[in-house]
């Protein structure tokens, strides 16, 4: 019945060609890409979960296609555009554009996505002694550091779980710099007054949910002892983050 009720709301919204819409302001675009993230994601999860169980139908299919385009035809120019902060919408958008691309079957999807990856780490600022890195545009938000700095980790993971999954390249590297990122994003929150870049900006509150890129990133990494301890002091409860679909934690039944 669940999957019945999923498959007849996904063929109203697309029969109905919801969100295709070319006349959409700078929110409306990020609304759109959040929306295609939290759809493509959805049904990835009811479909590990079923065992496969649920496909799309062509108009699905097209819709969901369309809706990648869609998001493509409105970031790509932000990668060569002077004057855009390139930023957790663009990370945001390559994962809603990989996890469509999952979903339908399209190998340009992924392949355009990780290359907002590849720009996203290569962003991260190390610090001095080089225990960690943060990302300059989100610890710019003042005392909103910590929780950007935690929104724009959750797609860079899940990006990079992408490109291992679907065989691009992820050097040692890469998984440093991730790890940097990673030590930042839970320092911010567990000993933000640690932190030089954070230095008299209290920090407002991070919702735990926006540490759903522990789930991810932990089942992976189990051995980086700040992201542990970030997790353990939310007792684990970081899922059920609205833009990723719902809880993930299904998918990742190896971590403990």
């Amino acid at each position: 019945m669940a999957l019945a009720c999923q498959d007849q709301w996904l063929e109203q919204w697309a029969s109905a060609g919801a969100l295709l819409t070319e006349d959409a302001s700078s929110t409306g675009m990020a609304a759109r890409k959040w929306a295609l993230a939290s759809m493509a994601g959805a049904v990835l999860l009811t479909q590990s979960a079923s065992d496969g169980k649920l496909q799309l139908t062509p108009v699905q299919k097209d819709w969901f296609t369309r809706l990648g385009e869609r998001v493509i035809a409105e970031y790509d120019p932000r990668r060569s555009a002077r004057g855009v902060y390139f930023n957790n919408h663009d990370y945001w958008a390559a994962w809603a554009v990989a996890a469509t691309g999952m979903l339908v079957g399209r190998d340009d999807f992924i392949q355009w996505a990780d290359g907002n990856l590849r720009r996203g780490l290569a962003q991260a600022v190390r610090n001095s002694d080089g225990s960690y890195a943060y990302l300059p545009l989100e610890v710019a938000r003042a005392k909103l550091a910590a929780s950007y700095s935690q929104y724009a980790l959750v797609p860079l993971v899940l990006l990079a779980e992408s490109a291992r999954v679907n065989g691009l390249p992820w050097t040692a590297e890469d998984q440093h710099t991730l790890d940097l990122l990673a030590n930042f994003a839970a320092r911010s929150v567990l000993d933000p007054d640690d932190l030089p870049e954070l230095k008299g900006k209290s920090q407002a509150d991070v919702a735990p949910y926006k540490l759903a890129w522990l789930i991810p990133y932990l089942q992976r990494n189990p051995g980086n002892s700040l992201a542990r301890k970030l997790y353990d002091s939310e007792d684990g409860e970081v899922d059920n983050y609205s833009q990723l679909g719902g809880p993930i934690q299904p998918a990742y039944s190896h971590l403990r």
